[in-house]
């Protein structure tokens, strides 16, 4: 028997290099042990070529916009502040008090406002926050990653929209960059193309809710590169 399972390590030894699947568990019933039936699953592995799957490796050639995000993601470069610019202006019936008859009432927004870094932090393992806040809170800009999804967001709040009571006519003052005119919120690579990304600054051609009226709505961020 000793001598069976000293020839079954040999093999072992030499089949754990024919393994296809990364990345490999050699605890095959995972019993926390690895013992002869481990050893002998191995077997039917014998003469299969070792190698990682390269289904599973990454050649895409993203966009510009695409490998800012990820150099922002992967720290090597420092968004320091953000300049956002818009203009709404819509139109909705809404009544007054008093009055049983409602009205049109017209609401136009022209902002323009420069936002510091707040944060760049996870909420667990898999979700990616980049924050910029002003000094109140009042106005947001957040991007976001799921790598579990593969999913972007663009997030931007005015709470002077909720608070001077623009919500009825323009719906929520929280607002996110639409892929097209009809679907959701959720970027995935490749990323859609209604957007722009120039030395002007970011540009998205759709938003939901309070932006979807926006004559023009323009993010620019300032940035270096880490040290």
């Amino acid at each position: 028997m000793r001598h069976l399972l000293a020839c079954l390590a040999i093999l072992a030894a030499f089949n754990g290099s024919a393994q296809s699947t990364m990345p490999y568990n050699p605890d095959a019933d995972d019993d926390s042990y690895i013992g002869a039936s481990d050893i002998l699953g191995l077997l039917p592995l014998y003469g299969q070529q070792f190698g990682i799957d390269s289904s599973l490796t990454c050649d895409y050639d993203g966009s510009e916009f695409e490998d800012f995000l990820t150099s922002v993601f992967d720290q090597n470069v420092v968004m320091d502040s953000v300049l956002i610019q818009y203009h709404v202006i819509d139109s909705g019936l809404v009544y007054s008090p008093g009055c049983p008859d409602p009205v049109w009432e017209v609401v136009s927004l022209e902002r323009s406002f420069v936002l510091p870094l707040y944060a760049f932090s996870t909420n667990g393992p898999y979700q990616i926050y980049f924050r910029l806040y002003d000094s109140f809170g009042t106005k947001r800009f957040v991007i976001d990653y799921s790598s579990d999804t593969g999913v972007y967001q663009f997030t931007i709040r005015d709470e002077e929209v909720s608070s001077q009571g623009y919500e009825v006519i323009l719906g929520s003052h929280i607002s996110y960059a639409k892929t097209d005119s009809l679907s959701g919120t959720s970027w995935t690579l490749p990323f859609a193309d209604s957007y722009s990304f120039s030395e002007s600054g970011l540009s998205f051609s759709y938003w939901a809710n309070f932006l979807s009226s926006a004559t023009y709505m323009n993010i620019l961020p300032y940035w270096h590169y880490a040290e």
